[in-house]
């Protein structure tokens, strides 16, 4: 809570002066996310000036701080996941004087059990981790690209036709690499793999749910282990940013190892990863902990 009044006081003083300026130069353009980004650096090279707006430890409850708001203000485009994932946006686009585009616009969102559809609170935003779905918000960037750099669209149309037939060979490989699994379920502590999951026909146990940054109740966390024992799990997955101890405690309890497996989120940029090498990365772990 006190996050979210941070980031309104932080509104109330800068969308004032918030808005496109005109300057010379390249149009900026501020994303937010690792997986945005890098779909937008593929897309625009350096057609435009991309400035990455990184989450701040969760990536479920960033803090902007007063930069990171001037920044968004003086951009051109600010390109975001949407799904309810920053809540920060609403009130920042209410005011109208940003132009933004959801990359998740267009997309058949899952909801919560809690929620029901249409309440974004109980959305799970991670439709990046389906190859497909990526690809679909690519070309939500795409033509949002188009539409703030007009004399550059014959040069984003290229590029993302390129790259949709990445993300289609990426889901071959998928599909491929998980059609002769032994078994079809996957134990993660973060429940973010529900759209990769739905598209390869897996089942996700999750040690915490998707809006639940508290700690497992014992009734919950007694259940998941009797699960992990009677499926023959042999593999518990954590996501390196948000640490293993949970992990470490459910494997201890039950003998299975212990791997990463990214939501790919709050990465920072670096020239040694892309999305594609980081999902294949993820697709090897999956196939591992899915055969005998």
């Amino acid at each position: 809570m006190k996050r979210f009044f941070a980031v309104l006081m932080s509104l109330f003083f800068l969308l004032a002066g918030c808005g496109v300026l005109p300057g010379e130069g390249k149009q900026k353009v501020c994303v937010t996310l690792f997986p945005l980004y890098d779909f937008t650096l593929k897309l625009a090279g350096d057609k435009v000036e991309i400035v990455y707006i990184p989450p701040s430890g969760d990536h479920h409850s960033t803090e902007l701080s007063a930069g990171d708001m001037r920044k968004i203000c003086d951009s051109d485009l600010l390109i975001y996941n949407g799904a309810g994932l920053e809540e920060w946006t609403e009130h920042l686009l209410a005011e109208g004087q940003v132009r933004a585009v959801s990359a998740s616009d267009g997309i058949e969102l899952i909801y919560t059990d809690e929620g029901h559809e249409g309440d974004l609170r109980f959305a799970d935003p991670h439709v990046w981790l389906d190859p497909l779905l990526a690809k679909k918000q690519m070309e939500n960037i795409t033509e949002a690209l188009t539409e703030v750099v007009p004399m550059h669209a014959d040069f984003f149309r290229q590029n993302f036709d390129r790259y949709a037939e990445e993300f289609d060979k990426l889901d071959e490989e998928y599909a491929v690499a998980l059609s002769g699994i032994s078994r079809n379920a996957i134990v993660v502590t973060h429940k973010a793999f529900s759209y990769l999951c739905r598209r390869y026909g897996l089942e996700q146990l999750a040690a915490l749910d998707e809006h639940n940054s508290g700690e497992v109740g014992a009734g919950d966390f007694a259940r998941l282990i009797d699960e992990i024992r009677q499926r023959r799990i042999k593999v518990i997955f954590y996501d390196e940013q948000e640490g293993n101890e949970l992990a470490r405690t459910l494997a201890s309890e039950t003998g299975a190892e212990i791997k990463p497996l990214s939501t790919l989120a709050a990465l920072m940029p670096s020239p040694g990863y892309d999305y594609f090498s980081l999902m294949r990365a993820n697709l090897q772990s999956l196939a591992y902990a899915l055969k005998d």
